[in-house]
């Protein structure tokens, strides 16, 4: 990056690409633009864009021109996605593994874009004014504690045990 070494991760659930914000300091690359928020991989979980920067990367044996976002504490020095994924007609990943390789791309269906579906309310005929009453566990003495534990057993016994 930038005439320099870099870590990159190449993402396929990323659709844009982005560089560290220690790494565009350290690269002498310039953050312009607004800062937004990205979702992570867990939709609860967001990052904030400090903004983008622009920077020429050589890699995979060609050249390229990027704008990038720039992000505090990534796992790599850049997270290229989808956005530098698609410069290419494919993106073949060897690993070695004895089956036979896998092919995604000839469906109708290219790509997954985000959901944007909001997770239900479990308990939503609960008020949520009302707090929940807490109570202590069960507790039995040795007598008591014997017996179910006697019953289960032979309850598991008629199921044929689990």
């Amino acid at each position: 990056m930038q005439g320099l070494p870099a870590r990159a991760l190449l993402d396929t659930g990323a659709s844009d690409s982005y560089v560290d914000s220690e790494d565009a300091k350290k690269f002498g690359l310039e953050c312009k633009g607004q800062s937004s928020s990205i979702a992570l991989a867990s939709t609860a979980s967001s990052a904030k864009v400090r903004g983008v920067v622009n920077c020429n990367i050589s890699a995979f044996k060609g050249s390229y021109s990027l704008q990038l976002g720039v992000v505090d504490n990534l796992c790599a020095d850049l997270i290229l996605g989808l956005d530098f994924l698609k410069m290419h007609r494919s993106t073949n990943f060897v690993t070695g593994g004895p089956r036979k390789p896998i092919r995604v791309g000839d469906q109708k269906v290219r790509s997954v874009g985000p959901a944007n579906v909001k997770p239900p309310r479990i308990f939503q005929f609960l008020n949520p004014k009302v707090r929940p009453i807490s109570t202590y566990s069960w507790r039995f003495n040795a007598e008591d504690s014997r017996f179910i534990t006697d019953e289960i057993s032979k309850l598991l016994g008629l199921i044929g045990g689990l």
